[in-house]
């Protein structure tokens, strides 16, 4: 097992070969900013970690900053939600084996 835990996206999208290229070509008139806005919204969806991270309640994260506090250490509200995120996923992999 790696020390990163598999991070597959949350909702993934399935395309078609034919929606791809068509999504891969820039449109006539399309400013750069515009087509890479356009491909950004049709990738794999958010990623497990993040879904995790968002889903993380008020005790998760008030949990995992008082674990770092009792090591001499301090996190944010959002560095404890991807703490938590990273834990989760963990027990999912060990879940899996």
């Amino acid at each position: 097992m790696s020390d990163k835990p598999e991070n597959p996206p949350a909702f993934p999208l399935q395309f078609g070969n034919a929606l791809k290229e068509t999504l891969a070509k820039k449109q006539e008139g399309e400013s750069d900013q515009d087509f890479t806005l356009r491909l950004a919204r049709h990738r794999d969806g958010m990623s497990l970690r993040d879904y995790f991270a968002a889903k993380a309640s008020e005790q998760d994260i008030q949990f995992w900053q008082d674990v770092y506090y009792q090591n001499n250490s301090a996190i944010t509200r959002e560095e404890a939600k991807y703490v938590y995120a990273d834990e989760m996923l963990k027990a999912r992999e060990q879940c899996q084996s």
